[in-house]
This record gives C-alpha cells, structure tokens and sequence, in this order.
C-alpha cells in the first residue's frame, strides 16, 4: 500500500499509482508488465513504494534503466506479469498494427489486464487510432480474455472518489485470464 504521506510526493506523474496500487493489493497481484510505459513514470513510482514493475516502449528516456526496455510493443516476446497495464497507447498505433498489437499485449498477461484507449473525439497528441470501448473489448476478447465489468466499475467508482481523470473512468476496461 502507500503511504498516505506519499500520495502528495509521487505528484502528477504518478496521480494513477494509488489506483493500480488499489488493484495490486486487493486483487493480490505480485507482478506489474506497462506496455507502452514511455519514460517510465508509472513504473518508477510503483517500484518506489515496492512493487515488482517492469515496463516497455520505444522512448529513447527508458535507455539506462535495468527495469525497462527499449521495445516496440510488437516485439513481446517473453516479457509477462500477472497485472499488464496498456494506459493511453493503442490510439498511437496505426490501424494496420492494432490487431497485432493486440494478440501481443494479451500474450503478456497472466491474470488481469487493464487496458485505456482514447475515444473518438478525445482530443491529444498524435492520436491516430480512436475507438470505442467496445471495439477494443471485442478485439481483447478474441485473444480469450474475458471483460470484467464488476471490477472495472469498482476500479471506476475508486478512481472517482478521490482521483477523478475523465480519461480514465471513461476509457478503462478491465479484463482477465479465464483460467485465474
């Protein structure tokens, strides 16, 4: 858990670590996969307050460190953890790469992925890829995860009642290995 004293200190990079701190601790998740991580920063701040986190993305600012890798989210190849977060990437991605992006992102999950995706109208930088949830809950679930709905909106009702960013509760989907 965090520490109260903290939640402060981690600042704005880091205003989602309680949330995924919530998920680690009350779904017991040991290890953390952020595919598409860019500099790290959710990563960093994970490992600060103990958890296992590793990340990956082609952002030159992951070069140095042992906990990252330089990788294209099309080259998973070994990489797995029991929680994969996939946080505002696949609407970077051209549409001729999303299914493959896809199969490779669900290839790394053990048990439970938690999945946001800009929507069409959002707004942001290089944003070339906006869908609906819908559209990228049926190409998760092809892959065989299976769409939690219960949690996603424990996982939304938490991030509201003290985190609030419209991007997330009104992107996230939370999903799981049948078999976990």
């Amino acid at each position: 858990m965090i520490p109260d004293h903290l939640g402060g200190h981690l600042g704005f990079t880091s205003m989602l670590i309680p949330t995924f701190n919530h998920i680690v601790s009350k779904y017991a998740i040991k290890s953390v996969l952020d595919v598409g991580c860019g500099p790290g920063m959710y990563v960093e701040s994970m490992r600060d307050i103990g958890l296992n986190a590793t990340g990956m993305d082609i952002d030159d600012r992951v070069i140095g460190k042992d906990y990252l890798k330089q990788k294209s989210l099309l080259d998973i190849t070994d990489e797995s953890a029991e929680l994969v977060m996939c946080i505002e990437v696949a609407e970077h991605i051209d549409t001729e790469f999303e299914d493959k992006v896809v199969e490779k992102v669900v290839s790394a999950v053990e048990k439970t992925l938690i999945w946001t995706a800009a929507v069409p109208g959002q707004g942001g930088i290089g944003h070339i890829n906006c869908k609906d949830k819908e559209e990228w809950c049926s190409k998760i679930e092809s892959q065989g995860l299976i769409r939690n709905k219960d949690k996603e909106q424990q996982l939304i009702k938490y991030v509201q009642s003290d985190y609030h960013m419209g991007w997330f509760t009104q992107n996230v989907l939370y999903f799981e290995r049948p078999d976990t």
